[in-house]
């Protein structure tokens, strides 16, 4: 049977959200057109036990694909490798769909041809249940553009995009396994090939944050910097490739995503102990991007942290450190 969207599932050791995340795509009127596909990561809990309950009941839905662990990426290489449906979305294995948000999207899905869709979606804190919504701007919704007459210096992140099938299975670019932070290498990787694209003003994905687990907390920073930075770098070549190529709008849109990563990985720097070896690693990526970058470098210069630096040659490291420590701590102590 025909699909219109595919839904690749990334899980490892999510028995305690897994039952939340399948059941919230138990919706009737859209599984004939839905194809969910949860790539078990190599979990040691019962994971993938629960999903392939969920399976059994519902085989024309779902699809459990249990492999040996190789990180987010290996699960949509995995996922785009079976996908039958027009349309694919991912979506982390914590998370979940707001009914009526994911509904209007599947109607949507069947009435347009366009390569890429862009949909809101909400941010839940973990621990308070506070919903805050991510609103992306666009003047007109369910309307066709091209990409140079949508796209406004904004970020089209992760939980708000649903690319076309065939694009995905086109592109030869592979996503790096084994690795964190390939979710700015999914959603970077296929602009060139990218000539259509929409808005559907609706909430849709449900992002748990807050969770200790998660890449962006302190930890995870600190933990898989040198992944960062490979993704980084891996991104900065792929941009170069494509340069020429790519109309202004296009390379804006690289500039934002890669400076925005820049920063993270700069503040990830300043989290590390203070010390010449962490100064070291800072001077070596500014030259780096600077050198290999420079539309990317220059537009870093947005971010207050990075120009303080940059005009302060970086002396002001080690003041830069303690004060980003003590304003983790600060978020951390209001997420309470």
């Amino acid at each position: 049977m025909e699909k219109i969207l595919s839904i690749s599932i990334a899980a490892y050791n999510i028995e305690k959200y897994v039952k939340k995340t399948l059941e919230s795509f138990i919706i009737p009127e859209i599984m004939d057109d839905l194809e969910v596909i949860l790539v078990n990561d190599g979990s040691k809990d019962h994971t993938s036990q629960l999903a392939h309950e969920i399976e059994h009941k519902y085989p024309n839905t779902f699809i459990i694909i249990d492999k040996k662990n190789g990180g987010y990426g290996s699960t949509i290489n995995a996922s785009v490798q079976v996908a039958h449906g027009k349309y694919f979305k991912t979506i982390d294995g914590d998370d979940w769909v707001e009914r009526e948000g994911f509904i209007e999207l599947i109607n949507y899905l069947k009435s347009t041809n366009d390569d890429v869709i862009i949909t809101n979606y909400v941010r839940v804190n973990d621990k308070t249940g506070k919903r805050i919504p991510t609103i992306f701007k666009c003047k007109e919704s369910k309307k066709t553009f091209h990409f140079f007459d949508f796209y406004d210096n904004q970020e089209f992140y992760m939980q708000g995009i649903t690319f076309k099938t065939s694009i995905l299975k086109a592109m030869s670019h592979a996503i790096t396994e084994h690795s964190f932070y390939t979710d700015i290498e999914y959603i970077l990787t296929p602009v060139p090939f990218i000539h259509t694209i929409s808005f559907l003003n609706e909430n849709v994905y449900m992002y748990r944050v807050s969770v200790n687990e998660q890449s962006m907390s302190i930890d995870g920073k600190r933990k898989h910097i040198d992944e960062q930075l490979q993704i980084l770098k891996k991104m900065i070549q792929y941009y170069n490739t494509w340069f020429e190529k790519l109309d202004k709008s296009k390379q804006s849109y690289f500039n934002i995503i890669l400076s925005g990563m820049l920063k993270s990985h700069i503040t990830a720097i300043l989290s590390l102990k203070i010390s010449f070896k962490s100064f070291k690693r800072l001077v070596e990526i500014e030259n780096y991007v600077k050198c290999n970058a420079k539309t990317v470098f220059e537009t870093s210069n947005q971010y207050k942290t990075i120009r303080i630096l940059r005009q302060t040659k970086y002396i002001i490291y080690p003041f830069g450190s303690i004060i980003y420590k003590l304003y983790q701590k600060v978020l951390y102590w209001k997420d309470q």
